[in-house]
């Protein structure tokens, strides 16, 4: 390693040759580099979301959570399902095995869910989507001595703002309780 030193210390115009030819080369490169400040990461799960409003979580649990995990178990191509019980709302997770067609699964997944008529008439219709990751770049939360209908159209407004800034490709409104 010393006499390698030693030879770029002595032979100055063959040491800038080669670092003109590698920031060249770095340059030439660039282009055809695939570059995303915030890529999408695609994960084999599902998510379906059932809201019921007014339902206490335990509600929630036995009259939807435990009607939407049975009607889609034994779907081929689902390896595990977790629901939660909130507030008005069901989210039931369901992870898929790696490699099947996960389209074809959230298709089979939604008909057998949307399938279901035993719900109680206060939910509403069940959402399946198939779920990405996005990078959370900023998050604002919103409260004030105001009701909570007020507060979400507070909440509206600034997404909408926010939406229409250059460079935003998405925003979402979380945790508002549908009115």
């Amino acid at each position: 390693m010393h006499k390698l030193i030693n030879w770029f210390v002595h032979n100055t115009v063959s040491s800038n040759l080669l670092m003109i030819i590698l920031i060249a080369g770095g340059l030439l490169a660039l282009p055809r580099t695939h570059q995303e400040e915030f890529p999408t990461l695609n994960v084999d799960a599902v998510r379906v979301g059932v809201p019921y409003l007014g339902a206490a979580p335990a509600e929630v649990e036995s009259a939807v959570c435990v009607r939407v995990e049975e009607a889609i178990e034994g779907t081929e191509g689902i390896d595990k399902i977790s629901s939660n019980a909130s507030e008005g709302f069901c989210s039931v997770i369901i992870e898929l095995v790696a490699g099947v067609d996960k389209t074809k699964v959230a298709n089979d997944i939604k008909s057998k869910v949307d399938a279901i008529d035993s719900f109680p008439e206060e939910t509403e219709r069940p959402v399946t989507a198939e779920i990405s990751i996005i990078a959370t770049v900023l998050q604002i939360a919103i409260s004030g001595p105001a009701d909570e209908r007020t507060l979400k159209l507070i909440g509206q407004r600034v997404r909408d703002d926010i939406a229409a800034l250059p460079g935003v490709s998405q925003v979402a409104l979380q945790f508002a309780r549908p009115y």
